[in-house]
């Protein structure tokens, strides 16, 4: 609460020093407060959408405790060894998916000229996509995993794993808490995109910021 403070009174402070500047009647001000505004109003957009979520069912958290007990009931604490790749091509990670050893995966990195860095994470599975946790632990032992996200990808290999089970009661909360994080994402997502979609046939752009400018005439120098 003292540290929450504290940036709340720095916060203001500095606001008041930029006005006391005039920086708050500058273009740049007004682009910057219209790209706020903005932010923010989607935002609770995506926070209406969330409130129509449905409820989780009893028989939807029995389910996903069968079906996915590294999140939750068969939790684990993993220590991982990984190659964070900021641009990874498509080429190259199917070249990687074949392979079992990070080694491997390391020399087809370097046989590609792909820039890579190599370092030691902790992962908490409850944290992770269920489907990609219970995958994940399934490769304890020498097989990596190569989890891509665009462009950038992590191909690592877990070092160690220390069970922390949730259990009983909690094990039912945690459940319904990942069960209605991700159903909260997938409908925000859906919404959104929809109303984007269909507000995007509507957008007019000028021709000068969509696409290549068009070549000179010939007769012009």
């Amino acid at each position: 609460q003292a540290q929450a403070l504290e940036r709340i009174i720095a916060r203001k402070l500095l606001a008041a020093e930029a006005r006391k500047q005039k920086l708050d009647s500058t273009p740049l001000a007004a682009i910057i407060k219209n790209q706020a505004e903005e932010t923010a109003l989607a935002q609770l957009l995506a926070r209406k959408i969330t409130d129509g979520v449905p409820r989780v069912s009893d028989d939807e958290i029995a389910e996903f405790l069968r079906s996915f007990p590294a999140s939750v009931t068969d939790r684990r604490l993993l220590s991982v060894e990984q190659f964070f790749v900021p641009n990874l091509p498509a080429k190259t990670l199917e070249e990687i998916k074949q392979v079992k050893t990070m080694e491997a995966a390391q020399a087809i990195l370097d046989a590609n000229k792909v820039v890579y860095r190599r370092t030691v994470t902790n992962i908490d599975t409850v944290a992770l996509d269920p489907a990609f946790a219970q995958q994940l632990v399934e490769t304890e032992g020498n097989d990596i995993f190569v989890m891509p996200n665009g462009v950038t990808a992590e191909i690592g290999r877990i070092v160690s794993s220390r069970p922390e089970p949730i259990t009983g009661e909690q094990a039912r909360v945690a459940a319904r808490t990942i069960i209605m994080r991700q159903r909260s994402a997938e409908m925000v997502n859906n919404a959104l995109s929809k109303v984007i979609a269909e507000g995007r046939r509507k957008v007019q752009v000028n021709p000068q910021f969509n696409g290549k400018a068009k070549p000179e005439s010939a007769d012009r120098k």
